[in-house]
């Protein structure tokens, strides 16, 4: 649903007792290996993507009913939106990288190094930024989801039967789908 993401490369859900763990494997982009450069959308996307599973749960489910599963997913989230708002500078703050390039490169430099280089009031509007972004992120990871209850109704009890389920069969379901 997403194009101009990493590819695709499979589904996979890893079944222990008590426990149904999902994975997505991509492979990066050539294109931004080879060149080092990474967009605004590139970032933004990752997000969208990584906001699915739990868009997913919330319009199949409600929000009394998500679940802890996209705990991973949601690490990724922060991670990312932070990088977009204190590094490159892809934010309503502008084109300021909040990150020193002088950090110490020794393990232990949060313990010396843990006063910041920005104001408090800074800082908040840092947080405001990435929650604006996740939020921003979320709402479009659900609109891209709201009316596809069958494609991801279909697509689950594939990825059950058969535990892993390949891009091109991913791709195959989505385009019959889109096409009716």
């Amino acid at each position: 649903l997403i194009p101009t993401q990493d590819k695709l490369e499979k589904v996979s859900i890893l079944k222990s007792p008590g426990d149904v763990t999902g994975i997505t494997h991509f492979s990066p982009d050539e294109e931004i290996l080879d060149s080092g450069l990474i967009t605004r959308n590139y970032l933004f996307n990752k997000i969208v993507i990584s906001l699915g599973a739990r868009a997913a749960e919330l319009i199949v489910y409600g929000d009394k009913e998500i679940t802890q599963g996209s705990q991973r997913e949601l690490h990724n989230v922060y991670y990312w939106a932070k990088q977009m708002v204190t590094t490159y500078g892809f934010s309503e703050l502008g084109p300021v990288s909040y990150e020193s390039q002088n950090n110490p490169v020794f393990l232990g430099k949060d313990l010396i190094s843990s006063k910041s280089e920005y104001s408090q009031k800074t800082s908040k509007e840092i947080d405001q930024q990435i929650i604006l972004i996740s939020h921003k992120a979320f709402k479009y990871a659900i609109d891209l989801l709201t009316d596809k209850v069958p494609l991801m109704d279909s697509l689950v009890d594939d990825l059950v039967e058969k535990e892993t389920l390949e891009a091109k069969y991913i791709i195959k379901v989505l385009k019959n789908y889109l096409s009716l």
